[in-house]
């Protein structure tokens, strides 16, 4: 069994609570207040920013060109792609970049943005993978699963959204980030690999906070 797979049957749970989500489900139907998604594209645009850094730590710690290249290509597909949905929101909605920039990383963002890249530092690429690998497959498991549905809307503002998550290009961004996994995890241990399995829980886990964070607007 892959490293992926015992990963994938550990965290689906969670990530199933995450579709199941009352914002997560807004989004599919339409029905999710502004003011809620506006507080989301704020905090999501700073997380991304952190993000890009742990995957920064992975080129850093690479030790040949094939990994460099890979940990290096992501860093401006996320400012190139992920961001410019962002960017397309946030002027919609009429938020500013200075206003974003002015706006801290909430106590839930802060929280789980100081994780990733605590493992980052402090362990190897597959751990720097499992960190990452629990943000993009659970959007890639939410997206799928609001494309799947019988029930879809007609609404369009947060279409681009939805499509953005069940495109081919992040399907295979996806798929990319779980052969990285996989590859790097290649004679792990048992323990080794349970410990893989808790960094994609815990960071699953914390995918579920931001949600409600973003729910309640904390």
């Amino acid at each position: 069994m892959k490293a992926s797979d015992r990963i994938y049957q550990a965290a689906q749970p969670i990530w199933e609570r995450c579709y199941q989500h009352p914002f997560v489900q807004g989004l599919g139907d339409g029905s999710l207040a502004r003011d809620r998604f506006a507080y989301f594209m704020v905090q999501d645009h700073k997380y991304l920013s952190m993000y890009a850094k742990v995957f920064a730590l992975g080129l850093i710690k690479s030790d040949n060109d094939r990994d460099s290249r890979d940990f290096a290509a992501f860093i401006p597909s996320i400012f190139q792609a992920e961001q410019s949905l962002h960017d397309e929101y946030l002027s919609k909605l009429g938020i500013s970049p200075a206003q974003v920039d002015e706006t801290p990383l909430s106590l839930t963002n802060n929280a789980y943005t100081s994780y990733m890249i605590s493992v980052a530092l402090r362990e190897g690429l597959a751990e720097i993978m499992a960190a990452v690998t629990a943000c993009s497959w659970s959007y890639k498991y939410i997206g799928d699963a609001l494309e799947a549905r019988e029930d879809k809307t007609d609404d369009k503002f947060y279409r681009l959204w939805r499509e953005t998550y069940a495109s081919p290009w992040y399907r295979a961004s996806n798929d990319h980030d779980i052969e990285m996994l996989d590859r790097f995890a290649e004679g792990y241990t048992e323990a080794q690999l349970r410990h893989l399995e808790q960094i994609v829980v815990d960071c699953s886990e914390f995918e579920y906070r931001f949600w409600q964070m973003c729910w309640d607007k904390e």
